[in-house]
This record gives C-alpha cells, structure tokens and sequence, in this order.
C-alpha cells in the first residue's frame, strides 16, 4: 500500500509538473507525502524509519522549492536522501557486524546467511550512490523537463532493483529454526 502511494505521488508529480510546473507539482508532492507520513500513522500501514524520513525530506525539499520559487531544493533531494541512506546503511552494518537484510529477516523469523545479506546490503549502497550521482548529473547538465522525467523514470528503475534484489535473496531464505 505504501508503494502505491508513493507511486501514485510521483505520478502526480509528473502530471502536475506538465499541467502547471514544478513550483504548483512540489507543492502538490509536499502535501501528499505530509498525508502519506500521517495516514500510515492513523491506518496503520506498514513503516520504516527510512520511508517515513524520506516522506519528511520530500515535504521538507518540496515545500522549499515552492516556497523559495527554487527546483534546486527539490532536484537535490534525490541525491541528499540517497547519500544518505547509503551512509545510514553502512553504518548499520560497521555498528551491528551484521548485514541489515540478515536483521530484517531475522525481525520477520526468517533466515539467510549473513554473506547474502552482505552482498544484498553492498548491492543497496551502491544502488543508492548510483541514483544519487546520476540525479547529480541530470538535473545539473539537462533541462528541469529532463529531470522530471528522470525522476519519474525512477519508479522503474526502484522497480526493478526490487525484483532482482529479491530473487537474489529468495534463493537462500529459510525459516528460522528455534528451540521449542
């Protein structure tokens, strides 16, 4: 459900930006994830720290370009938040001596060998560095129109990472053996 929302607010994003431009679709996208934020609280949808400071950036970075009539805040949010999840998750990892795929599964009593959670997490990193310096290089070398579409194209890219990223885990889960 989550996804979908946040599908549904890139969408709108994307037909906002080309009905009315990018200060009326920031706007738009700061509301929607402020409801987004707040409904999965009042629903009960499911959270994590990552999505739920992402939906916050994105208001924040939103509103500051409609705010401050400025696309940089908004275009650099994709970047900033990417570093910064990339960083988030090796510090998991350096902190914890463990992959952070290994820890979720073990919360959902599932198992995989921690060298599979390693190599899922340096996957993440590296997709979150890659998505970051490309957005760097998009919105500062091509026209903010690009740059919608990029952001946009984005959707499937997560897509598709997700599903490989997947089937590369799914290969090795178990479940959890415990002592009864």
């Amino acid at each position: 459900m989550a996804e979908l929302l946040q599908i549904s607010s890139t969408l709108l994003f994307f037909f906002v930006y080309y009905r009315y431009g990018i200060y009326t679709a920031s706007l738009c996208l700061s509301i929607l994830s402020l409801v987004q934020f707040f409904a999965s609280y009042f629903i009960k949808l499911p959270k994590t720290a990552m999505s739920q400071s992402s939906l916050l950036l994105l208001s924040l970075f939103g509103f500051a370009t409609w705010y401050f009539n400025n696309p940089l805040f908004i275009q650099w949010k994709i970047t900033i938040v990417n570093i910064m999840f990339a960083f988030v998750l090796y510090l998991y990892r350096y902190f914890n001596d463990t992959a952070f795929f290994t820890d979720t599964f073990k919360s959902s009593n599932l198992s995989i060998p921690n060298h599979v959670g390693l190599v899922a997490d340096n996957a993440l990193i590296g997709f979150f560095i890659v998505v970051a310096a490309l957005n760097y290089w998009v919105f500062t070398h091509l026209s903010e129109s690009a740059w919608v579409n990029f952001k946009t194209g984005l959707i499937f890219l997560n897509i598709l990472y997700i599903l490989l990223i997947t089937a590369y885990i799914s290969r090795h889960i178990k479940p959890m053996v415990t002592d009864e």
